[in-house]
């Protein structure tokens, strides 16, 4: 399987969706939240790592040190 890496600014919609609809599940963050999480991504335009099928994705690790203070901040 080949990954891709992207910077959160690069991102369609869909992709945008994927990211944010994980990441909620995992930090627990309520629905009605998920608006937060992606002023906080539009923040930190983070790299973005997906697979080629875009179903998994995960937040490459140099950009983990950027999202970790406004995610503490935030959440």
């Amino acid at each position: 399987m080949t990954y891709q890496t992207f910077k959160w600014s690069e991102l369609n919609e869909a992709m945008k969706g994927t990211v944010i609809s994980s990441y909620a599940a995992s930090w627990n963050v309520e629905e009605n939240r998920k608006s937060e999480m992606y002023r906080i991504f539009d923040i930190g335009n983070p790299a973005i790592i997906f697979d080629s099928i875009g179903k998994y994705c995960r937040i490459n690790t140099e950009s983990i040190n950027i999202m970790k203070p406004l995610v503490r901040t935030h959440f």
